[in-house]
């Protein structure tokens, strides 16, 4: 299955996630249509690449234009306005994504593939619950959900800070904290160190 299913605004708004999820995942700023392509399925369909590239660039979005180069080269790097736009996207869950890969446990199972968390995974993580902490004041939530979702952060913290981090259960809590209205933003990169 492809993530176009049938309207280029739905395309425009994968694409812009896409982009956002393979730049997080690769941690490079500036990424290739091929790289994306190589994360997630997409047609890369000219006409509509040509189209939102361009829209991409003309409102603020990338600060990379098209080029006469093959399409799978074509870069996409996006600004601190894509990135809210498609922080936006994914947290009102409008848009579709579907992995490449043939074969990820986490994709059918919702568990990591590793019973621990490696030590470069854990001190990522121990950053990324540190960012998600200090952006929580910005983020439009009720008392009850903040109070909720710094209950889940400090489990999460105490776990990844045990002698043997047990990836299926902070992976649980990253999913159970993500699914409270508003914080999903808070989230992504968290939960890309387990895709």
């Amino acid at each position: 299955m492809n993530i176009i299913q049938g309207s280029y605004s739905r395309f425009e708004r994968n694409l812009l996630a896409a982009a956002y999820y393979t730049s997080n995942r690769m941690e490079k700023s500036s990424i290739t249509l091929e790289e994306i392509a190589g994360n997630y399925e997409i047609d890369l369909d000219l006409r509509w690449v040509k189209t939102a590239l361009g829209h991409f660039n003309e409102i603020g979005w990338s600060k990379e234009k098209m080029h006469s180069g093959t399409l799978h080269e074509q870069r996409i790097w996006l600004t601190a306005e894509g990135i809210k736009e498609a922080e936006s996207l994914i947290e009102r869950d409008m848009v579709r994504l579907h992995r490449s890969d043939t074969v990820d446990s986490v994709d059918w199972t919702g568990q990591p593939p590793n019973k621990y968390l490696t030590e470069e995974k854990r001190e990522k993580l121990l950053d990324l619950l540190r960012e998600a902490e200090s952006r929580l004041d910005e983020a439009d939530l009720g008392n009850s959900e903040r109070s909720q979702t710094l209950a889940y952060i400090t489990a999460v913290r105490a776990l990844a800070e045990s002698p043997e981090p047990p990836a299926d259960l902070i992976w649980e809590l990253i999913s159970r904290a993500n699914n409270i209205s508003g914080v999903a933003a808070l989230f992504v990169s968290i939960i890309g160190l387990f895709t």
